[in-house]
């Protein structure tokens, strides 16, 4: 087993920040724990995906709110491949192939990172020759997981990636919509995750030509992590997690001037759902831009310029919108050019604290977008990350009841607001993007 030290930078690894002692295996855990003789917390994020190899270089961007410490290990294969710990500034970059020390070249590489603290969060951006790819580590809970979006017609790769992070066998039980409605696949009713390890499955080999597929994911034995990786033949790489369902969605933007996006709606449950689509404009809200009914157990795709032309002024982009429905359902986004593939999960509350972590890794320019849905003005106070993993002088934004605001930035951010706001970014590299959600802190 490896034993390494984590270099906490922006643009690098080459500035040490602080150094920690490494921890040893059983001090990197994989569930959030407080000792009772003890004040102090912890907060544990799960990374699905990162990849080392000739295509694809990632990097783990780490962020909280103020200087932190993480303890992050690596299980691949019922193995813990490498594990270390570090911290010291508010920002870090993990290069993966530095983490593996270039002695490996695996392809079900995950992440678990335990943060010193009551907040903190992480990002994975990937890149290559026209590539830019970016998937948020999220915590897990038992229950139901959606995922939706994925496509395996011509030219479209689809994996579903289920990370297992515990030290238990997971088993796990997968439902399928299309457009074509159910999908019945006898071989995904029952799927065995081993611990500590990611199980890769090639969905296109088994329900080939689908243009959108939702999956329904349950996990009766153990716990996993889901995701989809989408690959478009010769262009763009998009990554994004499962979500649980939820009666309200957020998405600060909706397109990206390189991607014309969809917006995917699915509902699992057995009964019909209504929603109401409310955009966000710099020039202010529109109630009810849309309204609709999702059949059980279906999924829809609307079509994000249709949903613009609606609006009183269509030349607007991007603009942000709320998915409200009478029910839980799940919401995901996702954008397509010419060879670009983006993708992200909604974001189910709006907050007044957000970490921007990922800009500046992979080299990735990013606009961040603040959408306010209320209806009073929100001051937004905003730090950029220094170079060295540290934070610029505060700036300051007014943005108007139910509008949008755009951010332009090289590095990560952290934002303070005195209304509730939702924060996401458009990440853009030569011939690549990439849909990417903020981390929102609890008060």
């Amino acid at each position: 087993m490896k034993r390494l030290v984590l270099l906490l930078s922006v643009l690098s690894l080459a500035a040490f920040v602080a150094l920690f002692p490494t921890p040893s295996a059983s001090t990197v855990s994989t569930e959030a724990t407080a000792s009772a003789d003890s004040p102090t917390s912890s907060v544990v994020v799960h990374c699905p995906w990162l990849q080392s190899d000739g295509f694809i270089s990632s990097e783990l961007n780490l962020a909280a709110s103020d200087r932190f410490t993480a303890a992050v290990s690596l299980p691949v294969a019922g193995e813990v491949v490498a594990e270390l710990s570090g911290g010291g500034q508010p920002f870090g970059v993990l290069s993966t192939n530095d983490l593996l020390e270039g002695s490996l070249t695996l392809a079900e590489i995950a992440a678990v990172v335990e943060f010193s603290g009551d907040a903190g969060g992480g990002v994975v951006i990937g890149d290559g020759d026209g590539i830019l790819t970016s998937i948020n580590c999220v915590s897990t809970e038992p229950g139901v997981w959606q995922l939706a979006g994925g496509s395996t017609l011509t030219g479209m790769n689809l994996e579903l990636r289920l990370f297992n992070p515990f030290p238990q066998d997971a088993v796990v039980s997968i439902r399928v919509t299309s457009e074509n409605d159910l999908e019945p696949e006898s071989t995904l009713e029952s799927v065995s995750v081993l611990a500590q390890s990611t199980k890769v499955i090639d969905i296109g080999s088994l329900l080939d030509l689908r243009q959108l597929l939702a999956l329904s994911i349950s996990d009766p034995e153990g716990l996993v992590i889901p995701s989809f990786i989408q690959t478009v033949e010769d262009g763009d790489v998009a990554g994004w997690t499962g979500a649980k369902a939820s009666s309200e969605w957020d998405f600060p933007f909706t397109s990206s001037g390189a991607a014309s996006g969809l917006l995917i709606l699915t509902n699992d449950e057995a009964t019909q759902v209504s929603f109401d689509i409310d955009a966000f404009t710099p020039d202010g809200a529109v109630s009810q831009l849309w309204q609709g009914v999702l059949e059980p157990r279906t999924v829809i795709e609307l079509n994000i310029d249709e949903l613009r032309a609606l609006l009183p002024d269509p030349s607007i982009r991007p603009f942000g919108i709320r998915v409200r429905a009478d029910a839980p359902m799940a919401a995901f986004l996702t954008g397509t050019g010419s060879g670009d593939m983006a993708a992200m999960t909604g974001l189910v509350d709006a907050a007044t604290s957000w970490v921007v972590a990922g800009p500046g890794g992979a080299e990735a320019n990013a606009t961040v977008w603040v959408m306010n849905p209320s209806q009073n003005q929100a001051t937004v106070s905003f730090q950029r990350s220094s170079n060295d993993g540290g934070l610029l002088s505060a700036e300051k934004t007014l943005i108007p009841p139910g509008s949008v605001v755009g951010i332009s930035t090289v590095r990560g951010m952290i934002l303070e607001s005195d209304q509730p706001v939702s924060v996401a970014w458009i990440g853009s590299a030569v011939g690549a993007t990439a849909f990417t959600g903020a981390i929102g802190l609890a008060p």
